[in-house]
């Protein structure tokens, strides 16, 4: 465990050190249960290298580690907690299969991409609307049809292999029938119809966010910063999250540690800009070899269009500081010139901005009193926070490795 995270939010060692030290019986049964859920999984269409690169085992075993300590952190039982990390690390599962398919597999076409996130929320949704946790009726309809919506928009000529095909479906499946089992759990009926409407509503949140990202391979005049910002990034982390954090609670005082326990989450992103913009920057390369625009990309869009972007004060000055000539990567990425849309977005500036203003944020009073704040009223939540404060970390200390080479 980082031992920046403990110092910079107040985090009791006694109890961190007894939850982790309660998990060590459990990591067997983890390591058992990826052994049987690779059987299922053909995963014949990733060369070895490929397949080292995901560590499956590694994220399963965590995601079930970090399934069990936060949920022992809400409801204090072993038995649920068990049951709960194995959500997490089925959700775990697929979304590593999913954006391995969409990330980093060049013979996949965005329309081949598109449809096997459709296919993986048919088979989840199929599956919980088939279950007794209180789905009302207009949801079920309000999913159904955003289904037929894109289903009318991707061909059966888009299908891609059977293989990948077969294994999202499988991972779907795992993910919603451990979903289904956790909220089974939750014996108040209004709490469950509550739970699963949000869950519904931030899985169809999710996929259309990754849809619309999919869909980023050119730009209209209406296309900026803010539209990319509120309709991929602030989605994609509310439904990654809420999607499986709302299958904890099982009573009023757990349901406001769970919105606690998201907010807290939300305030340590704030130290590292953004979950989602933080990957953007680390994933820059295999975006611009795909063709997808994301977060450099919309932010030099955004100054060649003038518009200056006060989500982060100082950035717009410091484009124009540098190197870059404005208009440039917008008619670089109309050309299709992936070299020069690299070489603008290293001399722009924009990485440098970044790794300084995290710097910054890391001793930024405000944000750090008001996480105080959150351990002190939610202690039970400090082993959880100080675990995603050190997942970021990781990737931020991966970006800065990444900008010390160019």
């Amino acid at each position: 465990m980082n031992l920046e995270s403990r110092c910079l939010f107040r985090v009791n060692f006694l109890k961190l050190f007894i939850q982790l030290f309660d998990t060590i019986p459990q990591l067997m049964k983890f390591n058992l249960n990826f052994s049987k859920f690779k059987k299922t999984l053909n995963l014949s269409y990733y060369k070895n290298d490929e397949l080292k690169r995901l560590n499956l085992r590694k994220y399963y075993v965590l995601g079930s580690v970090t399934g069990f300590l936060i949920t022992r952190s809400i409801h204090g039982q072993r038995s649920k907690a068990t049951v709960y990390a194995q959500l997490i690390s089925n959700w775990a599962i697929l979304l590593i299969i999913l954006d391995a398919a969409c990330d980093n597999r060049e013979d996949l076409t965005n329309q081949e991409k598109i449809y096997l996130n459709i296919s993986s929320a048919k088979k989840i949704f199929s599956i919980l609307s088939g279950s007794d946790i209180g789905i009302s009726l207009l949801f079920r309809n309000r999913f159904h049809e955003w289904v037929l919506l894109h289903e009318t928009a991707v061909s059966e000529n888009t299908r891609p292999s059977k293989s990948i095909e077969n294994d999202i479906l499988t991972a779907s499946s795992q993910f919603a029938i451990s979903l289904k089992k956790c909220l089974t759990l939750v014996l108040d009926i209004k709490i469950r119809k509550k739970n699963s409407q949000i869950i519904i509503e931030s899985l169809r949140s999710l996929m259309q966010a990754q849809i619309d990202s999919l869909n980023q391979t050119s730009f209209s005049a209406n296309d900026n910063w803010k539209w990319y910002a509120n309709n991929v990034l602030f989605k994609k982390f509310d439904g990654i999250f809420e999607s499986i954090l709302w299958a904890v609670p099982t009573n009023d005082t757990e349901t406001l540690r769970i919105s606690g326990l998201l907010e807290g989450m939300k305030t340590i992103g704030k130290i590292f800009a953004h979950r989602q913009i933080l990957d953007d920057l680390v994933d820059y390369k295999n975006d611009i070899r795909a063709g997808i625009l994301a977060t450099p990309a919309y932010i030099l869009i955004d100054f060649d269009l003038g518009i200056n972007n006060h989500m982060f004060p100082g950035l717009y000055d410091m484009i124009k500081r540098s190197c870059y000539i404005s208009g440039s990567f917008t008619n670089a990425w109309n050309k299709k010139d992936t070299n020069l849309c690299h070489t603008l977005m290293l001399n722009s500036g924009i990485f440098d901005f970044f790794i300084k203003m995290i710097e910054d944020r890391k001793s930024h009073q405000p944000i750090i009193k008001r996480l105080n704040q959150l351990t002190s009223e939610y202690p039970m939540l400090e082993v959880p926070l100080c675990f995603y404060y050190n997942r970021l970390n990781k990737t931020y200390n991966r970006l800065k490795k990444q900008v010390a080479t160019f």
